[in-house]
């Protein structure tokens, strides 16, 4: 997928800006894509619903809020904060 700020000429937009603003928005989306894909590889694989790091089943709650969760609640941690999606 091609990213927004290629087709971009010149200095940054200044933040608050339409274009950040667009360009975030845009980056949040394809970060929600990349999980949704990734949920949907794992369920193709069978290891839907089981934690990446232990193995062990992801809590339905976890699911049930985000579908697309790769780690068990011992484990949610583990992810660097910049990295989650919600």
């Amino acid at each position: 997928m091609e990213d927004f700020a290629e087709h971009q000429s010149g200095p940054e937009p200044p933040p608050g800006s339409l274009v950040a603003e667009t360009e975030a928005l845009l980056a949040t989306a394809e970060a929600r894509l990349h999980a949704v894909e990734a949920a949907i590889g794992a369920l193709e694989a069978g290891t839907y619903g089981r934690c990446e790091l232990c193995n062990e089943p992801i809590e339905a709650g976890r699911l049930a809020a985000s579908a697309s969760e790769r780690r068990c609640a011992t484990h949610a941690e583990t992810v660097p904060a910049e990295t989650r999606l919600f």
